[in-house]
């Protein structure tokens, strides 16, 4: 039987049951690179289910580990908004540039310049968070600080 509980990684709390819990930990993990082993329990026998987040304490990450957490994020969320148009990734889109048909040479260029601008504003917030002059974005702030990619098919 699969229990539920609350687990909070990096100040995200997710409510889910053990077995998607697991696999959550387990790429959270892989993600920043820290080594990690899971246990399995069942929390409502060990220490009574009161509602309340089992915490994972994170040792602190190296600048090493946030440039490759937030680099992939950042790569993820360019790769999705090309599948949504039907190209691989981002990188596929942009072959695109020049082509004889005006769609997809509009969606190239306009990819092409979103990522200009996706870089630049992920190469400043690091440069912010490497620096101390701020802290290391949740998923959710990284992505509302990017910009929104814009295609014009003139």
């Amino acid at each position: 039987m699969a229990y539920k509980y609350n687990v909070m990684i990096n100040a995200v709390i997710t409510d889910e049951d053990s077995i998607s819990a697991q696999k959550s930990i387990e790429q959270a993990f892989k993600t920043i690179g820290t080594p990690y082993v899971l246990k399995t329990i069942n929390l409502d026998q060990v220490f009574g289910y009161d509602e309340k987040p089992l915490e994972v304490n994170l040792p602190a990450q190296t600048p090493e580990q946030i440039i490759q957490r937030l680099t992939i994020e950042v790569q993820k969320v360019m790769d999705e908004e090309a599948k949504k148009l039907n190209y691989d990734s981002i990188f596929t889109a942009i072959t695109y540039e020049n082509d004889t048909n005006p769609k997809f040479a509009a969606e190239a260029k306009a990819f092409k310049e979103w990522r200009s601008q996706i870089w630049t504003t992920c190469y400043a917030v690091l440069d912010e968070v490497l620096g101390g002059k701020r802290d290391i974005p949740t998923h959710e702030e990284l992505i509302a600080l990017l910009p929104e990619l814009v295609i014009s098919y003139d």
